[in-house]
């Protein structure tokens, strides 16, 4: 599995005019897609108070699901490509 390259690549070459090429830099540093996906996830499980079943271990316990499911929506990505 991939981790989805990085969430927000730089533009390293603008357009060249009509049909001119965007090189885009995927090998960049920084927030990968699956990072940004199981960011969002975190967001909203924290939001609906899902950390309210074993609240001892929450903070591992969550960041662990949302990266399950960030898995699971890469995962779902590139078999719809």
């Amino acid at each position: 599995m991939t981790d989805g390259g990085p969430a927000f690549p730089q533009m390293l070459e603008g357009p060249s005019g009509m049909g001119g090429v965007v090189r885009l830099d995927r090998n960049g540093t920084g927030m990968t897609l699956r990072d940004y996906f199981a960011g969002q996830v975190l967001g909203q499980m924290l939001a609906q108070e899902w950390g309210n079943v074993g609240m001892a271990h929450l903070p591992r316990t969550v960041a662990v699901h949302a990266y399950k499911v960030a898995d699971a929506m890469l995962d779902a990505r590139e078999k719809a490509e």
